[in-house]
């Protein structure tokens, strides 16, 4: 009797610890989350801020110069992943389309692309497409 209430009191130490360790981890997993979350919309309010005070001064092309590069950034990381969210997707889309009518855009991603900066993928398999097999794929 004594032996299985020593088993039980260890077990029952060994739950405990167990699960307040995973209820630490959550914790601090919703923390980062969290914080990542205010940095991100921090730098949206930033770089919005920005271009509308410049576009309320009459601007434009400051506003551009402020937004491309933005976009640019964005697209050359995430257009290639192969698995891209319909989010994702739509929104690469969005910007080709306005990369065939912006210079100042098709001139960030150029800068983006002689940067230097590694580019993080999810895969190097090439993006999904609607095209049939044996139509050309886009060039990156």
């Amino acid at each position: 009797m004594k032996r299985l209430l020593i088993v039980l009191a260890v077990l029952l130490a060994f739950v405990g610890g167990f699960l307040a360790g995973r209820s630490r981890l959550q914790k601090r997993y919703a923390m980062d989350e969290f914080k990542a979350e205010v940095r991100q919309k921090r730098d949206a309010a930033a770089v919005s801020s920005q271009a509308l005070g410049k576009l309320e001064a009459g601007d434009v092309e400051g506003a551009k110069l402020v937004l491309a590069p933005r976009i640019a950034s964005y697209y050359e990381t995430y257009r290639f992943f192969s698995d891209p969210s319909p989010f994702q997707q739509k929104l690469v889309e969005d910007i080709e389309r306005v990369i065939s009518q912006s210079a100042v855009l098709r001139a960030a991603i150029e800068e983006e692309k002689s940067s230097g900066r590694p580019v993080v993928t999810k895969t190097l398999l090439p993006r999904k497409s609607s095209q049939s097999p044996g139509s050309p794929q886009p060039t990156p």
